[in-house]
């Protein structure tokens, strides 16, 4: 892997790394607030659009906004994906088990990923990508807790189980849209004009968090800002440079962080399988960014 190749993967680590507060972000407004999670995730679309939109400006001045025809297509369908996400997990939270939703979506993602960037970007699975892959799934389900998959079967979970299928689907539209967007224009433009279609979209779902005090606000206000408009410009960023499919297992990173904050500042406390989870998910990051000294035709065998 090239060093351009690792700065990106290393971008969306980053990313990660702010995606993975939204949780005890969106906790403290539940059990403070009383916000219904549907409401975080709109008002953070609705707070980091306009970020997006002004980043997107100050960076594009001496060049301009290159808006075409032929891209409309795309930020439609990010857009669409963006707003289906947040209606689909957040309602999936409530029709199945928190841990079982969070499974489904974060573990089926990246496998969505690596076909849809096969068929429609004509990206190859190696064998580095895909014992990554071997090494990450495993340790993110261990790091959620296996409690989770008693669920997935539960029939009167269904229907919370396919939104959260529908979820996963939304979020690797997203990577693989973002891949191919960013490859002929600038990344920030891309989720600006993507999170703004989004926000339009969730409009008649938006409600006014009632009697919130100025502390819930600024909370929704760093929602939008830092897991949504900063950590989605690094993602941007970091697709540029990145496979869409290597990107997607970096992302893993999330419910890693997610869970240590729950331990620092909720007081869950982290098991072995979590532990164990968290070192097969580095190691999975280790197998992506490292170049190895040597790579045999077979490691790089492609597979079709």
């Amino acid at each position: 892997m090239n060093r351009e190749m690792a700065f990106g993967l290393l971008l969306i680590v980053i990313a990660a790394v702010f995606f993975g507060t939204t949780g005890t972000a969106a906790t403290y407004l539940h059990s403070l607030y009383g916000v219904d999670p549907l409401t975080v995730g709109v008002w953070r679309v609705f707070f980091g659009a306009p970020f997006l939109f002004v980043a997107s400006l100050l960076t594009t001045r001496e060049t301009g906004l290159r808006i075409y025809r032929s891209h409309s297509i795309g930020f439609l369908i990010f857009g669409i994906a963006v707003a289906g996400y947040q209606l689909s997990f957040f309602q999936a939270v409530i029709r199945t088990q928190i841990a079982t939703a969070t499974l489904l979506t974060i573990c089926v993602a990246p496998l969505l990923v690596a076909f849809l960037a096969r068929v429609f970007l004509k990206e190859r699975l190696t064998s580095r990508i895909l014992a990554a892959l071997a090494l990450a799934l495993p340790g993110t389900v261990l790091i959620l807790g296996l409690h989770g998959a008693e669920a997935i079967l539960t029939p009167s979970y269904l229907f919370g189980n396919l939104l959260a299928l529908a979820a996963a689907l939304s979020y690797a539209t997203t990577i693989v849209t973002g891949k191919g967007l960013t490859g002929s224009l600038p990344p920030i433009q891309v989720m600006a004009m993507s999170f703004g279609t989004g926000a339009l979209l969730l409009l008649p779902f938006a409600g006014i968090p009632q009697h919130l005090p100025l502390a819930g606000w600024l909370i929704l206000l760093y929602l939008g800002l830092f897991p949504t408009a900063i950590s989605y410009a690094l993602l941007g960023t970091g697709l540029k440079k990145a496979t869409a499919t290597s990107s997607s297992i970096a992302v893993l990173v999330e419910p890693l962080v997610a869970t240590l904050l729950a331990v620092g500042f909720v007081g869950e406390r982290l098991t072995m399988a979590g532990w164990v989870g968290a070192v097969l998910l580095l190691a999975s990051l280790v197998v992506l960014t490292v170049p190895a000294r040597r790579i045999s035709r077979s490691e790089e065998k492609l597979y079709k």
